[in-house]
């Protein structure tokens, strides 16, 4: 939070209104759920901009969600 001179609770406080938004128009289903990543400073370089590591995971999480969604929709 330094790099954006803003305090911790402030940007706690973006982010909540933000994925409360998000919550009320997108349906729960089709959310990929990243928040597990939160707070590993391996991840962030800032706690929000992603390191190399950290969009590697990105890329294995979604791909892991979508391959699931995608088999998902074949059974039905």
């Amino acid at each position: 939070h330094k790099y954006q001179g803003l305090e911790h609770a402030a940007v706690v406080n973006a982010f909540q209104g933000i994925y409360s938004v998000v919550d009320e128009i997108i349906d729960e289903k089709h959310i990929i759920d990243l928040t597990s990543m939160s707070g590993n400073i391996e991840f962030f370089n800032d706690h929000i901009h992603p390191t190399s590591r950290g969009t590697t995971e990105y890329a294995r999480m979604v791909s892991k969600s979508l391959i699931k969604q995608i088999r998902d929709s074949q059974v039905q």
